[in-house]
């Protein structure tokens, strides 16, 4: 989309940044793009990240942070916390 889509939907106010975002592909404050999920595997994909924490993503999660070459952060992620 266009800068000036973004800027008018920042000037609208009738609805989110978020929902501006989404539609236009951009952000309306710096006007550069940004990345936005919009096939339902992308959006699984985003929400398995957005909920790291739990179980049942873990296998998932440890397999993505590989295949990246950031198995480094997988100790952060799933550390026990101290009691």
């Amino acid at each position: 989309m266009t800068p000036v889509i973004a800027l008018y939907i920042k000037e609208l106010k009738k609805i989110t940044v978020k929902l501006g975002m989404y539609y236009t592909g951009m952000d309306p404050y710096t006007q550069k793009s940004v990345y936005v999920a919009k096939a339902k595997e992308d959006k699984i994909n985003q929400q398995r990240f957005f909920f790291w924490y739990k179980p049942q993503n873990r296998a998932w999660l440890t397999r993505s942070l590989n295949k990246m070459g950031r198995a480094d952060l997988m100790p952060r992620l799933f550390k026990k916390p101290d009691k």
